[in-house]
């Protein structure tokens, strides 16, 4: 036998079930629009992946070349360079709030420089183990993973290193890891390269309070080369003081991006992605608050209208922008966002919406005229 129909003695008790029914449902678009909202703000909305550096180098070297840029002088630093980055990748990623902070701040180039600190910051043992590796052995070296995390390792112990005898113990670790991965290219009698070395973390340690970083180590050490060696100027212990003032010295070139862009451009962009978020900040209000109250039923028409919007922007168009146009394809291929969850959210929604909240509105509705 089939579930026997409910029968009520009354429109208004009819009425009261079916506010009752939206509760369940509240609750989950409540869930679904906080966790779109958190989404749009604090998670990946672009994402830039690179592969492999040195490619990536390849490619700006082979440009600046045919536009006439290229001088014979420093291919050969060029190619030291690329042999260095040989394998390495890296990903900067940037979430809402980063893109509404550019677009109200009105300087892309902080947050370029600021993210891309973030991200050679994390990466300091493996730019120091593969400047090693390159400079044990200048020959055709192949960028070997396990090369390298070995000598990550041996930096990480000179990060521990407390006291004399530990800094010098984790010194000749260094170079006992260097020799064991290089052999010969690493002579036995190193005294004076490791009393640079040690030279090269007391001046690091002088300049951070006596807290010993990788990342202190090649910046303080850069800041040498920046300041030409004159042992003048300011000192740099993070690779976004390193960055800023590497861009400062060249006449702030890359400061010009902020001028080639609009400023307009650049609120709007804020703007919208603090719309965006909005609109799933106020269907997950209106979703809790209706829980307490009488009239349980809400619209969603503005998620509706606007909530695709961020999947749409990074999502979908970089994606048709490759397919579109063969030459954007390399870059668009480095491209990629996690707005992807919003989408999700968003077609949840309307399945949500038309499955099982329109029901039972409609019902809520033929019931109102019944009563008057």
């Amino acid at each position: 036998m089939g579930k026997e129909k409910k029968v009520y003695s009354s429109a208004e008790e009819e009425m009261e079930s079916l506010q009752k029914k939206l509760i369940p449902l509240n609750i989950v678009v409540a869930v679904i629009a906080l966790f779109a909202a958190i989404s749009v703000l604090f998670l990946p909305l672009l994402s830039i992946n690179v592969d492999d550096v040195s490619e990536l180098m390849s490619q700006a070297s082979g440009d600046g070349q045919e536009s006439g840029g290229g001088q014979e002088g420093g291919a050969a630093e060029e190619d030291e360079m690329a042999k260095m980055m040989s394998g390495m990748s890296f990903s900067v990623s940037l979430s809402g709030a980063d893109l509404m902070k550019v677009g109200f701040s009105g300087s892309v180039t902080d947050t370029i420089v600021a993210k891309a600190g973030d991200v050679l910051g994390g990466k300091a043992n493996e730019l120091a183990a593969r400047a090693l590796i390159v400079a044990a052995d200048a020959a055709d070296v192949e960028m070997d993973e396990k090369k390298i995390e070995a000598v990550s390792d041996a930096l990480r112990g000179l990060e521990k290193a407390k006291g004399d005898e530990e800094i010098d113990a984790a010194i000749d670790s260094l170079f006992d890891v260097v020799r064991e991965q290089f052999g010969d290219a690493i002579p036995e009698d190193d005294a004076e390269a490791k009393e640079q070395v040690r030279k090269m973390y007391d001046e690091t340690v002088s300049h951070t309070g006596g807290v010993f970083s990788t990342e202190a180590f090649i910046c303080v050490t850069a800041s040498g080369s920046l300041n030409e060696g004159d042992g003048t100027g300011e000192v740099y212990t993070s690779f976004t003081e390193l960055l800023n003032a590497s861009f400062a010295s060249e006449g702030g070139s890359f400061g010009e991006i902020d001028e080639t862009i609009p400023k307009g451009a650049l609120v709007g962009i804020g703007a919208a992605i603090a719309f965006f978020a909005f609109v799933w900040f106020v269907l997950f209000l209106f979703a809790l608050l209706r829980i307490f109250l009488k009239n349980k039923r809400f619209t969603m028409w503005y998620v509706k209208l606007f909530g695709f919007f961020p999947c749409l922007i990074f999502g979908v168009a970089p994606l048709v922008a490759g397919s579109v146009v063969p030459e954007a394809a390399a870059v668009m291929g480095m491209i990629s966002s996690l707005s992807w969850i919003s989408g999700a959210c968003y077609v949840v929604l309307w399945l949500i919406s038309i499955c099982w909240a329109f029901p039972i509105k409609r019902k809520i509705r033929r019931l109102k005229k019944e009563i008057g």
